[in-house]
C-alpha cells in the first residue's frame, strides 16, 4: 500500500521526477564507463607485460640479478627447471639465457638485452609471438637456420630497419583514426613510393604538407606507413663466458610490437641453443627461469613456496619486477572509491533537494494525512520509498546504459593514436583502450547508488515528521 502510494506520488510532477531519474541514470552510466575505461586500460597493460616481459614469477642467481654476469648461472638449472614444471600450480615454465650486448646496423648502434629462448612456441612461457606485426614475420621455430633474430618495432626503427610507404591499407587506417580528408588526398601524390629511411620520408611529407599540417600529422602518418626490412642482417656484439668479445651477424625474421617502447626498443630474441654456443656456455646453461601460474591472484603465495624450496636462489614476482604494475594494482581501488564518492556525493544533494521540494509542496497534504490517522512511521516510509524508487529507476537506467556503452566500446576500442600514441607507448600503455566492466564493479556501484538514495531520503523524511497537522493544514503552498 505505502509502496504503491509512493510510486504514484513520484509521477505527480513528471518533469521533475524525469529530470532526477535521468540525472541519476547518466551519472551512473558515466561512472560505470569511466571506471570500466580505467579498468580496461590497466588490465591491458598488465596482460601485455605479463605475457611478453615478466611472466608471473622469475628465478635468478642472486648475483646475476644485479650484474648480469654470465658466470652467475642457476646451478643445476635443468634439474630446477624440471622440478618447477612438475609443481601443481605452474602452467608454463621456461629456462633462458639472458645477456647484455650491443646491436648495430649500417645506420645506427644501440644497447640491447639478448634473450636466448626455446624456439618452440608451446614450450615458451612468454607470448611475444602473439605480437608479431609484419605479414612476413616468422617465429624462431619456423626456420631451421640458427643465426636468426626477432626484434621489436621500436628497435627496428632505431636501427632504421624499416621502410616507409603510403599504401591503400595505411590510408584506410589513417582514415579510421580521423585524419582529415584533405591530408589523405595530398598523400595520394606519394602513394606506393618506397622510402628507405625516415629522413627521406619526412622530406617527402614536408613537400606536400603545410608547416602546420606537417607539425601536426607527420608522426602519425609515419607510424601507419612503416614496413620492415625482414631478411636484413644486424650485428650483435657480446662478451662470452671468458670475457672475449664475440661478434655475430643475425638475420631478422620477425618484428613484434607490444606497444611498450622501452621493451620493444631493447629486447631481442634468439635461439637459446645457438646463443649458448657463441658464448661458449655449456649446452644446458640457464641464468633465468620464467614461470606462468594457474592463478595470478596467488602469485605472492606461490612465490613464498618457491623461496622456501630454493632458498639459495632469488625468486621475484611480477610486482617485485615492475613497480608500476604494483602501484596501479594497489591504487585502482582507491581511484574507484574516490571517483564514486564524488559522484555519489553530488547525486545525494540532487536527491535531497528534490525530496525536500516534494515535502514542502505537499505540506498541507501531509498534515491532512496525519490528521486523519496516518502515523508518523507510515509517513516516514512513504517519503523513504519515494526516494528509493526514484533512485532505483535512475539506477536501472544507468546500469543498462553504462553496460551497453562499455560493451560497445569494449568491442570496438577507443583509439587515442591521434592524440597520445607516442607518450602512452613510451610508458608501456596501449593507445587503444578496451573498457572492461567486471560484475563486481557493477554490483558494487549499484549497491552504493541504492544506499545513497536511502541515506539522502532520511533528512526530507525527518522534515516531514516534524510537521504539525494543525499548522500544516493552514499552510497554503
Amino acid at each position: 500500500m505505502i509502496l504503491s502510494i509512493a510510486w504514484k506520488n513520484i509521477w505527480r510532477n513528471k518533469v521533475r521526477s524525469l529530470i532526477l531519474i535521468n540525472t541519476i541514470g547518466f551519472a551512473l552510466a558515466g561512472t560505470i564507463f569511466i571506471l570500466a575505461l580505467m579498468n580496461g586500460w590497466i588490465k591491458d597493460y598488465n596482460i601485455k607485460v605479463i605475457e611478453t616481459e615478466l611472466t608471473h614469477l622469475q628465478i635468478h642467481n642472486p648475483n646475476f640479478a644485479y650484474n648480469f654476469k654470465l658466470k652467475d648461472t642457476i646451478s643445476h638449472g635443468s634439474k630446477v627447471l624440471n622440478e618447477i614444471k612438475n609443481l601443481n600450480f605452474t602452467t608454463k615454465v621456461s629456462g633462458r639465457v639472458k645477456v647484455l650486448g650491443i646491436t648495430s646496423s649500417v645506420y645506427a648502434t644501440k644497447g640491447a638485452i639478448i634473450i636466448g629462448i626455446d624456439e618452440k612456441k608451446n614450450q615458451e612461457a612468454t607470448k611475444v609471438y602473439k605480437y608479431l606485426i609484419d605479414s612476413t614475420s616468422k617465429w624462431l621455430d619456423q626456420t631451421k637456420k640458427q643465426n636468426i633474430i626477432i626484434i621489436g618495432d621500436k628497435l627496428a626503427q632505431d636501427l632504421q630497419m624499416v621502410r616507409y610507404q603510403i599504401t591503400d591499407n595505411s590510408i584506410r587506417k589513417l582514415e579510421e583514426i580521423g585524419l582529415p580528408k584533405n591530408i589523405l588526398l595530398k598523400l595520394d601524390s606519394i602513394k606506393n613510393k618506397r622510402f628507405n629511411t625516415s629522413i627521406k620520408f619526412y622530406l617527402a611529407l614536408e613537400k606536400i604538407l603545410s608547416k602546420k599540417e606537417f607539425s601536426q600529422y607527420s608522426d602519425i602518418i609515419a607510424t601507419f606507413s612503416i614496413t620492415y626490412k625482414i631478411g636484413r642482417k644486424i650485428i650483435i656484439r657480446l662478451q662470452d663466458i671468458n670475457g672475449n668479445l664475440v661478434e655475430e651477424a643475425f638475420r631478422i625474421i620477425g618484428v613484434y610490437n607490444t606497444e611498450n617502447d622501452l621493451f620493444d626498443g631493447t629486447t631481442l630474441f634468439v635461439k637459446k641453443s645457438y646463443l649458448t654456443q657463441i658464448l661458449n656456455l655449456p649446452p644446458n646453461t640457464i641464468n633465468e627461469i620464467v614461470i606462468m601460474v594457474d592463478n595470478n591472484k596467488k602469485v605472492e603465495e606461490f612465490k613464498q613456496i618457491l623461496k622456501e624450496k630454493y632458498p639459495h636462489l632469488l625468486v621475484e614476482s611480477m610486482f617485485d619486477l615492475n613497480q608500476i604494475m604494483k602501484m596501479m594494482t594497489n591504487f585502482i581501488w582507491i581511484y574507484y572509491a574516490i571517483f564514486e564518492i564524488f559522484i555519489l556525493f553530488a547525486l545525494a544533494f540532487g536527491i535531497v533537494n528534490t525530496m525536500l521540494m516534494a515535502v514542502m509542496e505537499r505540506t498541507k497534504e501531509l498534515g491532512m494525512l496525519m490528521a486523519i490517522g496516518m502515523n508518523k512511521k507510515r509517513v516516514f516510509f512513504m517519503i523513504m520509498n519515494e526516494s528509493v524508487l526514484l533512485t532505483l529507476s535512475g539506477g536501472i537506467l544507468g546500469i543498462i546504459l553504462g553496460y551497453l556503452i562499455t560493451l560497445y566500446t569494449g568491442h570496438t576500442g577507443i583509439n587515442l593514436s591521434k592524440y597520445a600514441q607516442e607518450g602512452m607507448e613510451a610508458l608501456g600503455f596501449s593507445s587503444i583502450i578496451y573498457p572492461h566492466a567486471s560484475l563486481i564493479l557493477i554490483i558494487e556501484t549499484t549497491i552504493l547508488v541504492f544506499l545513497t538514495g536511502v541515506i539522502s531520503a532520511i533528512y526530507p523524511a525527518i522534515k516531514a515528521l516534524k510537521l504539525k497537522p494543525a499548522k500544516a493544514l493552514r499552510t497554503d503552498i
